[in-house]
């Protein structure tokens, strides 16, 4: 089994955007995770609705690929700096445009509108990424496994099958060393599925770990590869190119 390569675009300007993800595909991309909370647009609501209209392909033409809608909170540092329900309506046009997956934080998710987004998702089969982000350093892994297991009580309290991602920052190569541990960490969903992971070491220490965490015996769900490096959305990453090169090569 092998993950997916998924590039992650900051959506600065629709247009740039749009051409970001024919690139990225073009590349061997096969997941687009579209940043909303980068675009400005969201300052003026309608306008910013009426802008996503042009960036989610039409359902009736099938595609290729998936599609990630994240719209982070300043405080889950993203860069959304909306009230609680302009978070929650930008997702929600996102599910009418039938996204594959939707990533809510794990605060945002104990909230009244993101215990209703999360519903609202999974009654249309848009899958929920519930994500922990820690910018300050890498928890040892029975930490790292207390997050998941976090994690997992949010959606059983919601009663709503996720995929657990986790990210911290590696400021030394050992410490990716913890997140490899906590990724062998098994969980089951409401349904008694396994729980797919999206398990991510920050920073240049961690660059490496995002395309061997795709493969055997970590088998993460996806990860998270920029378009060029000038474009990164977080520290580390690689590029579409340069992780689908990794992924060859590890194939021989």
């Amino acid at each position: 089994m092998v993950g997916k390569v998924c590039a992650a675009i900051n959506i600065v300007t629709i247009d740039e955007a749009v051409d970001d993800g024919r690139i990225a595909l073009s590349e061997g991309a096969q997941v687009l995770e579209y940043r909303l909370d980068k675009n400005l647009l969201y300052k003026d609501m309608e306008k910013y609705l009426r802008a996503l209209d042009r960036l989610y392909p039409d359902i009736k033409n099938p595609r290729k690929f998936e599609i990630i809608s994240t719209n982070m909170t300043k405080a889950e540092s993203g860069d959304f700096e909306g009230s609680p329900k302009e978070w929650a309506t930008v997702l929600r046009k996102t599910i009418a445009f039938h996204t594959d997956y939707v990533t809510v934080g794990t605060n945002m998710a104990k909230t009244e509108e993101g215990k209703g987004l999360c519903r609202y998702a999974a009654e249309n089969n848009s899958r929920i990424i519930l994500s922990h982000h820690d910018q300050s350093g890498m928890p040892d892994p029975a930490a790292l496994i207390e997050i998941l297991e976090g994690e997992r009580y949010i959606a059983k309290q919601l009663d709503v099958p996720f995929i657990a991602k986790v990210a911290c920052m590696a400021t030394k190569p050992e410490e990716v060393l913890y997140m490899m541990e906590a990724t062998l960490h098994e969980m089951t969903d409401i349904n008694g599925n396994k729980v797919p992971k999206i398990m991510i070491a920050m920073g240049s220490s961690g660059s490496d770990w995002r395309p061997i965490s795709l493969r055997e015996p970590w088998n993460c769900h996806l990860n998270y590869f920029a378009i060029n490096q000038q474009k990164r959305t977080a520290k580390g990453q690689l590029t579409v190119k340069q992780g689908v090169a990794v992924l060859r090569a590890l194939e021989g």
